[in-house]
């Protein structure tokens, strides 16, 4: 098998003087072999994503050294021959890379231009590698990369789009197919491309990309933090792991060697990335008493659009709560409103939040308090942690210094006082989001995505500290509300939960009894999202998705969508399904599992 990438000894150190270099990682040792699938997987911050990113020399040159001991070969030919600047090294690769190496990124933000079209990215992708133009190639890639482009009419609405008209499966799946235009790719590599979707869209591009390296016998560069989609994909899997502060490579196995399941869990390293068992034995939340969540037949619109239909739901004080969906469901739509930062125009029905109506108050109210997913968007990358901490506390009566010192020292940031929060890691910026949600003394404490894009040990860190703030504060009685795309973990730690589709509300459920093994009435969406690894779906199901919209008009808002609806000959397509009552909950479908 022929080698497309031979490294050794790669290490990138970044900084502008000498007393400021860091070094990021070091010793990286690997090969690919044509048509072969790589896994390289890693905890968070243990460098997986520089590897790769300065290997096809994606950062500033100006910054970034690379080790002089390293050696490189890039489809065969040596890239550090002669100058051994990094400089010189991405002038090497440009005309070497062009055309036969593609790369598709976690966020499409970070390739996508938001003011351009997906037509006129198709074009500047042609430019870049130096091939023509059609609309026929962009069709036939569109295609093997899962979007439904039967006809030149379904081909120039998906052309017409903007990036913020698609969504996050939708986004991805269009950067794949951007990264197949050209005819001679060897070489497609996928950075967390899975991570900041919902568990169905997830296992779709898994499984597209299954398919691609069967069908076209591309080899694949897959990196993630999930064991599971790494287990499933590779061939082989590098593991890298943190040496201080550096990243170093660990180990490397066979496939094989990745289903040995019992002594994986056996070693400290790779035990961090394996799935979570559950603990479902949660305690039952007290609801004799006013609901602090209480929404009503609540919708809201957008310019003429229905977002939310008619959701109704309850949040009782110092409950677990947790809400789950796939992107554009409407999550963060309804967290906005119940923190006060939506407008409620275009709305009806109502939502009450601590007891008072929001469309009579639209407040900001210092006892509710929002963890972003992506902190860094909501804060001054100039401004120091420490600065950050005296302004909240400034303009918060609740506010504690001491405790906020505390959390600090708790959730190991204490050192990053005098660090700019564009100095600071993602991990460490979204624990100083937790510490300025604990300092103010929530009562309500809205969490959106607060563990997406981060291993399984980082998630279960996030989640047991905010489990210790709960407990800290057991007599104010401390409610959460979760937002999240993996049913699977917020399965463990939340004590009730809503599944939402496309704005309607199609499950509620206390954890232990969606998580059983023989629960009798799941949703064919929770069922989805909760064994969207082993259901086989249809292979029209792309197609039969753009007519949703209408479905969910005449009936049930899951309809087209349905894996289920063949085999239970549903009576549903053009009448609401009733509302389905169940041990521990309710579905809003008939047919039992």
């Amino acid at each position: 098998m022929a080698a497309l990438i031979e490294v050794e000894n790669w290490g990138v150190t970044f900084g502008r003087r000498a007393r400021s270099m860091t070094t990021c990682i070091r010793d990286i040792d690997f090969s690919l072999g044509a048509g072969e699938v790589l896994g390289i997987v890693g905890a968070s911050g243990t460098g997986k994503s520089v590897t790769i990113q300065s290997l096809i020399g994606l950062y500033d040159h100006r910054l970034t050294h690379i080790h002089p001991d390293a050696s490189v070969k890039l489809l065969g030919v040596d890239a550090l021959a002669g100058k051994r600047t990094y400089h010189a090294y991405q002038k090497r690769l440009r005309p070497l890379l062009r055309g036969r190496v593609g790369m598709v990124f976690q966020d499409h933000r970070a390739l996508m231009n938001p003011l351009k079209t997906v037509g006129q990215h198709f074009r500047d992708a042609a430019r870049l590698a130096g091939i023509p133009y059609t609309r026929r190639r962009v069709q036939e890639t569109l295609r093997k990369a899962g979007c439904a482009v039967a006809d030149e009419e379904s081909l120039s609405a998906w052309l017409r789009k903007v990036p913020r008209q698609l969504s996050g499966g939708e986004a991805q799946r269009v950067q794949i197919a951007i990264s197949l235009l050209s005819p001679h790719l060897e070489l497609l590599i996928c950075d967390e491309v899975t991570s900041n979707l919902d568990t169905h869209n997830q296992w779709r591009i898994i499984r597209l990309l299954q398919r691609l390296h069967r069908e076209q016998g591309i080899a694949l560069l897959f990196i993630s933090h999930d064991w599971d989609q790494i287990q499933t994909l590779s061939d082989r899997i590098l593991v890298l792991r943190k040496e201080g502060n550096v990243g170093v490579p660990y180990t490397t196995l066979t496939k094989e060697q990745s289903l040995d399941e019992d002594r994986l869990r056996q070693d400290e390293t790779i035990s961090q990335l394996l799935p979570l068992y559950h603990d479902v034995e949660q305690s039952q939340a007290q609801r004799d008493r006013e609901p602090l969540i209480e929404a009503r037949d609540l919708r809201k619109s957008f310019h003429g659009r229905e977002v939310l239909h008619g959701v109704s739901l309850s949040v009782y004080p110092g409950e677990r709560y947790a809400l789950i969906g796939e992107s554009g469901s409407g999550k963060s739509t309804l967290a906005r409103m119940i923190l006060g930062v939506e407008r409620m125009s275009d709305t009806s029905g109502d939502l009450r939040v601590m007891g008072r109506s929001r469309l009579e108050w639209d407040g900001y109210d210092s006892k509710i308090q929002m963890v972003f997913q992506n902190f860094s968007e909501a804060v001054n990358p100039y401004m120091t942690s420490g600065r950050h901490l005296e302004a909240l506390l400034k303009v918060n009566p609740h506010g504690d210094r001491a405790e906020a010192d505390d959390w600090m020292r708790d959730l190991g940031i204490e050192d990053c006082r005098e660090k700019t929060t564009g100095q600071m890691s993602g991990g460490e910026k979204r624990r100083l989001g937790l510490v300025e949600t604990f300092s103010v003394h929530p009562k309500l404490i809205l969490a959106d995505e607060p563990t997406a894009g981060l291993d399984k040990a980082r998630q279960s860190f996030f989640l047991k500290k905010m489990e210790a703030y709960r407990i800290a504060k057991a007599d104010e009685a401390v409610t959460e509300f979760m937002i999240s795309h993996d049913l699977h973990l917020v399965g463990s730690y939340a004590e009730r939960i809503g599944v939402l589709y496309s704005g309607h509300l199609v499950q509620e459920a206390e954890a232990a009894c969606l998580l059983a093994d023989d629960v009798p009435f799941l949703h064919p969406y929770s069922e989805l999202l909760l064994r969207a690894k082993d259901l086989e779906l249809d292979e029209n199901e792309d197609e039969d998705e753009d007519d949703t919209p209408e479905s969910a008009a005449m009936g049930c808002c899951y309809y087209a969508a349905c894996h289920r609806r063949h085999k239970v000959n549903c009576e549903y397509r053009d009448r609401v399904p009733p509302r389905t009552e169940h041990q521990g909950g309710w579905s809003l479908c008939p047919y039992p599992v």
